[in-house]
Parts: structure tokens; sequence; C-alpha cells
């Protein structure tokens, strides 16, 4: 299935088909930033009208309250203004947006490894033998399902999605102390139920049918027995089996280039690193609580410094004109919209379906990597079937000119290669150049005029 396909099913993005200036898009409210706002905006439109009310009724009718009440409201609508929370929330937004997008830009993807998988290992030999393209059949699906394993390792330690669909089910909890021995048991149970679990989804059976054999299962127990849950399910442990893979194809007919191979695993655990490294160097919790008191501090001045006082020339006391505070609302909104951007943008992949679609993105890595490696030669065109060198009559031919004689009779390669037509051909002229040339036309078909 499409990569845009999936993403359209989350209402919290944008697709790229669809109009910006759209007023439905504007007043959508599932996962909007109308759902982030509006019960604070309640919140904060009760507490200006709760004070309105108690200036209204009670303070208006105490001449000593009512002056220094005045004098407060003053006071305030003269220093609000000076709270730094422009400042404050342009460095807040700039640095979270900064962040995500660095996360965004390091997510691992797995198709330029499934390129090199396909590319790499062989699809056919010289002597063609039927135990041997089993074996590079397993090959390639150790491959897929080996950088898959650290993939779902990696990203299930953060995202609360993958952690949700992989997780270890029939869990027991015990209220007493248990023993150093039943402790250990129950930690090597809960990865083997963990590695069942990934088996067990529906997705991977669809693809892959599995990605854990009987001997993987009982490794990640053993290795989690020993040393602990966190370095069980590192990402580092399949790699690990991918690069002792790799050491084994070394000087067999499996493998054309074993260094293209060392290069894509590599490239895939400096991807996950990069990932892991986005998410642990995140923000301060001081910053976070800093910038939270002064903007709800800012809007709390702003319910008393807002507040409409007029004077009375009658001299019978002041009063108040209570209505709907526009300005200050679309304060409210403006800022509280970029404090609240900024807050969801933190944690990128939590189990909303607004945040990081990270179960898409696993779904369409099976199903490239499956598809694009194991794909059977049977469903390629005819022309692409063969292999790419093949030896006849004690001449390399490449099977390539057979795909270009399925060219249009309207295309002439004389229009790109016409080198007796050229205005400087007795300066530049070059015998060997003339009979490569003269080669080229006859292997495809017209007649040299060199």
């Amino acid at each position: 299935m499409p990569l845009v396909r999936k993403f359209s099913k989350f209402p919290g993005y944008v697709e790229l088909n669809e109009k910006y200036l759209n007023p439905a898009l504007l007043f959508r409210w599932q996962h909007s930033i109308w759902q982030y706002i509006l019960v604070d905006l309640f919140l904060f439109l009760v507490f200006y009208y709760f004070v309105a009310l108690i200036y209204y009724f009670l303070i208006v009718k105490n001449a000593f309250f009512l002056e220094h009440f005045i004098y407060f409201v003053n006071y305030l609508q003269e220093m609000g203004t000076s709270l730094p929370l422009f400042l404050c929330l342009g460095f807040f937004v700039t640095t979270v947006i900064g962040r995500w997008w660095a996360f965004t830009t390091n997510f691992p993807s797995l198709t330029s490894a499934a390129i090199t998988i396909q590319a790499s290992i062989r699809t056919k030999s010289v002597n063609p033998d039927q135990k041997l393209a089993l074996m590079k059949y397993d090959l390639k699906n150790a491959y897929g399902r080996y950088i898959l394993i650290a993939w779902i390792f990696m990203v299930r330690k953060y995202s609360e999605q993958i952690k949700h669909r992989f997780s270890a089910k029939d869990g027991h909890t015990d209220n007493c102390k248990p023993c150093c021995y039943r402790k250990k048991r129950r930690t090597a149970d809960m990865a083997k139920r963990i590695c069942l679990a990934i088996n067990d989804d529906s997705m991977v059976q669809q693809t892959y049918g599995i990605l854990f054999t009987e001997e993987e299962i009982g490794m990640v127990s053993e290795i989690e027995l020993r040393e602990g849950t966190d370095r069980a399910l590192s990402s580092m442990v399949p790699l690990r089996w991918a690069y002792r893979l790799t050491k084994k194809t070394i000087g067999n007919d499996l493998v054309k280039d074993a260094a293209n191979l060392k290069a894509m695993l590599n490239q895939v655990r400096t991807s996950l690193e990069a990932m892991e490294k986005s998410i642990i160097f995140s923000i301060p919790v001081v910053y976070i609580q800093a910038l939270t008191i002064v903007t709800y501090a800012f809007f709390a001045t702003k319910a008393f410094g807002r507040q409409f006082i007029t004077k009375d020339i009658s001299g019978t006391g002041a009063k108040v004109q209570i209505f709907f505070p526009w300005i200050i609302v679309v304060q409210y909104v403006l800022f509280m919209c970029w404090f609240k951007i900024g807050a969801s943008l933190i944690r990128p992949m939590t189990e909303s379906i607004s945040s990081f679609p990270t179960c898409a993105l696993l779904d369409y890595n099976l199903d490239f990597l499956n598809k694009f490696t194991l794909m059977r030669s049977s469903l390629l065109p005819e022309t692409l079937q063969k292999s790419g060198h093949e030896l006849k009559n004690s001449l390399h031919k490449d099977s390539m000119e057979i795909f270009c004689k399925m060219r249009p009779e309207s295309f002439s390669i004389r229009k790109f290669l016409n080198y007796s037509k050229h205005p400087n051909k007795d300066r530049y002229h070059n015998p060997s150049a003339e009979l490569l040339i003269s080669y080229f036309y006859t292997s495809m078909g017209e007649k040299s005029s060199v």
C-alpha cells in the first residue's frame, strides 16, 4: 500500500492535494488547534468574567477598595507588556520545530537498504542450482528480517504506538517480592512474549510470515537473562547477526560484493543512532516550566489589566462595562496556539493519532522490503528476466542489446552520436573512437557512416 494512502488515514495531517485556504480545514475539530486551546480559553473567560462580576457587585460599592483596584488594574495594564512573552515563545517554538524537523529527517528509512540487498546478492549464477537458489532466497530473507528487527527494537523504545502494537501479552505481576531465579525467569519470558507478539502481527504474517525463528527467540531470551532487558531488545543484536552473516558469505557465489552489504548495515546503524540522539538530547524541563509559568502569568495579568473600567463624570463612582473582550481573546488564541504547538511537538511519537505515524511507516517498510527483495523473477518483463551477462560463441554480449532493440523506429542513435558531421572532425580525429562508434552502430542495428 502506498505511503501517502496510509498517511491519509490520519486527520492530524494535511494531504498534499488538499487546499490550504479551505474553510473546512480551518474549522476541522479532530486533532486541531481548537481541540488544544478551547478548554484553556473557556477557563480564561470564566476567570475574566469572575473578576468583572466581583468588581461590579462588590468592589464598586466600597470607595477604598475601588480606588486600590483601579490603581492595580492600571498598573497591570501598563506593566503587563513588559513580560517577554514574544521572545520566550519565539525561542521555544523555533527550538522545538528545529528539533522536530531534525527528528523527521533522521528517521530511518529502509528503502535504500532493500535496494542494496537486491543488488548485492546474486540472483543467478553461471551454474544454476536449486539448492543455491534457495540459499540466496534465505539470505535475502535474513537480511530483510534483521534490519526490520533492528528498526522495531529502536523505535519501540520511544514510540508508544509501536510499544502498544508489540506489547508483552498475558503478563503477570506479583505483589510479593520474587526470588532471584523467579525474577530472571520472568524477565526471559517477557522477551519471548515480545518476540512472539512481533511474529503474531498481521502485517508481519502477510509479508515475511515471521521475523524471529525459534532459535533467534531463544538467543534473545538468553541475552536478556544474562544482561537485562535493555541489552536484549537493543538494535545492535540483530545488526550483529547481519554483520556475522556478511562475513560468512565472503568468498562464496552468493554475494557479488560484501562491502556494499557492510556499508548498508553501517548506514542503517548510523540512521538509528541519529534518531536516538535526537530523542535523548531533549529540551530541559526547567525551560518548559519557565515558559509555562510566563505564559499563564501573562494571561493572568491580562485578566485583571484588561478590565473595562471607566471614570464616571457625574461623580457617582466608577462603573464597569461588561462585554466580550475581543482583543484579549485574539491575543490569547495567538499566543496560546504557539505555546500548544510547541508543547505538542516535544513528544512526536506518542500514542495519539496526530503524532508521528510510526505504525504506518513500519507497514510501509515491511511491504517494500518484502516485495522488492523477494520478488520472483517471473514477474519481471521477459527482456529483464535474463542474466546481465551471458557467454555466447566466445563473445561477451549484454542482454541490454535485446532490450534496446525494442525502442521505437523513429528513434535513431545517429541523432546523438553523429560523429561524421561534427564541424571539428579533422581537428579531433581519433581512429580508436571511430572504431568504437562503428561497433556501437552495428550492435544497435544501424549502418555506420564514420
